[in-house]
């Protein structure tokens, strides 16, 4: 049922390397050194993709597969390849999508659903690890709402399972036990044997949507600044000692927030169901969604909890500094 719709990646980079050459009289010296002097390789690589919107010729990947890629073709179940173009990449959530030009509709991949998934539950992976072109690979989920730190990113609210996943499955899907497409495979943690993690689709769906329309992700905005919740300010306000947040000091008028309810004084404890424990971890929670969806914010207020539902609009030029 979703084969069809799973994609070979192949990608071109160029990279110009070269030494540093201290000496005057540079055309003399290449002809005999000339492996001191800027040269251009070219590298290859391989992932997975799958096509979402056959009509349009939509598929989506992961930004690590496509990144700093001089040319992209993809290869169809049927061998078919046909050169793609970039319409958007978002290194933060390690998604990309890409457009291949169609005369007829492409087998598009069933939309699952992640905000349902339960662990033990069967998933089943397909990609192209090694180049081994449409490669199955099934467990179960292993666990939800992961975060994994790669370099100096760290990728939130993934699904963790153990079916196998390698750099060649990344970008590929991965599907529930009626073939639908519950999340995107990315091999993003390659230290230890038997543990894969995919980005769940309610989060793909988001962020396609951003990377079609614009090309790339938005930033939420909700009008709402906020500080850090000291121990002096914590008393002020009666908030348990033991607890975490960040105190709204002021909401502009007319935002999202302004509109929501949120007041100054408030003290937001969690943003779409994650803590936030300090400025920084408000700011990485807000970064996990886009405009147009809706947040619901976690608010401690005159001794009481709310729960306050938002909506984000896009970040507007005059307004960069309040999140």
């Amino acid at each position: 049922k979703a084969s069809p719709a799973v994609v070979n990646i192949s990608t071109v980079s160029k990279e110009r390397v070269g030494a540093f050459f201290p000496f005057s009289g540079q055309e003399f010296f290449r002809d005999f050194f000339p492996e001191v002097f800027p040269r251009e390789y070219t590298r290859t690589s391989l992932g997975s993709g799958v096509i979402f919107n056959g009509t349009e010729g939509y598929v989506v990947t992961n930004h690590h597969v496509v990144a700093e890629a001089a040319a992209i073709t993809v290869i169809t179940s049927d061998q078919t390849e046909f050169t793609a173009k970039l319409l958007g990449s978002d290194p933060r959530s390690d998604l990309a999508v890409l457009a291949i030009e169609v005369e007829e509709k492409m087998p598009e991949i069933d939309m699952g659903a992640s905000d349902d998934l339960m662990i033990g539950e069967t998933v089943v992976a397909i990609g192209n690890p090694f180049g081994l072109s449409h490669t199955v690979t099934t467990g179960v989920v292993s666990a939800l709402n992961r975060s994994v730190r790669s370099g100096d990113h760290v990728y939130r609210n993934l699904i963790q399972t153990d079916a196998s996943i390698h750099p060649g499955n990344s970008g590929g899907p991965l599907l529930n036990i009626e073939g639908d497409l519950i999340g995107i495979n990315t091999a993003i943690y390659q230290k230890a044997q038997g543990i894969g993690f995919a980005i769940p689709i309610e989060k793909v769906k988001r962020i396609v949507r951003e990377l079609i329309q614009s090309g790339h992700v938005r930033f939420p905005w909700l009008g709402v600044e906020i500080q850090e919740l000291t121990a002096e300010l914590k008393t002020y306000f009666n908030f348990p000692s033991d607890r975490g947040g960040v105190l709204t000091s002021n909401v502009i008028q007319g935002s999202p927030g302004a509109q929501a309810g949120v007041k100054r004084g408030d003290i937001v404890m969690a943003l779409g169901g994650m803590l936030t424990v300090s400025p920084q971890a408000y700011r990485q929670a807000l970064s996990e969604f886009t405009p147009g969806g809706s947040i619901e914010l976690k608010i401690f207020r005159e001794g009481g909890e709310l729960s306050v539902p938002t909506k984000p609009t896009s970040l507007p030029e005059r307004s960069k500094m309040a999140v």
